[in-house]
């Protein structure tokens, strides 16, 4: 499939690099459960160059879905509740609102993500190591700053914008442009809880 990816440079060397391999699929294998790892883009200095790196639950984030959970069902009430005393029989009949699926919806996908963090919060209180880059495994790493340039719904374009953080040891500034797209087919990768690859092939029983 298409899959578009920013691109990382400096503006004082030929500093080159890519948030392409954030797309992988990568799953960290929790006695029978495949859990799907959560990542972001930081700057790791032990690869001295922008990577993909492990991203751990936020206490904060699990209660702001939990508050968007709790504020969509009174939401949800209240349309059902304004759908019921509706005169007419075929308007009460026609529950399935527009605003009553986007919350059924809404709902649904946020009680989802709110179950996985949960599981995530299980395997990483197990956990001795902490969050580390995915290529050297080096806890050595800073978050990069968030884009502006949104590689999933901008449009291409050639004009790098300033990322906001110096590049270490060279002083430059980091741009990111959204300037090209890949077809790909990523072959899911597996992990231990600890947050390293398995060597072997994951085989599902039928």
């Amino acid at each position: 499939m298409s899959i578009p990816s920013l691109t990382y440079r400096c503006t004082a060397c030929d500093l080159l690099g890519s948030d392409l391999a954030l797309h992988r699929p990568r799953f960290y294998l929790h006695f029978e459960s495949e859990v799907l790892m959560r990542a972001t883009m930081g700057w790791c200095y032990t690869c001295a160059k922008p990577t993909v790196v492990e991203r751990f639950f936020d206490v904060f984030e699990v209660r702001e879905l939990q508050e968007k959970i709790l504020r969509a069902r009174t939401r949800l009430a209240d349309e059902a509740l304004n759908a019921s005393a509706k005169s007419n029989w075929w308007q009460r009949e026609q529950r399935a609102t527009d605003a009553i699926t986007l919350l059924e919806t809404e709902i649904e996908n946020a009680t989802n993500t709110l179950r996985r963090l949960r599981h995530l919060a299980a395997i990483f209180n197990e956990r001795i190591a902490g969050p580390h880059c995915i290529e050297c495994f080096s806890e050595d790493w800073t978050p990069l700053p968030p884009s502006s340039i949104d590689a999933e719904y901008c449009p291409e374009s050639a004009s790098p914008v300033k990322l906001g953080f110096q590049h270490p040891g060279c002083g430059g500034e980091i741009t990111v442009e959204n300037d090209v797209r890949f077809f790909m087919k990523w072959k899911p990768q597996y992990f231990d809880f600890e947050g390293f690859p398995l060597n072997t092939p994951v085989t599902k029983e039928q």
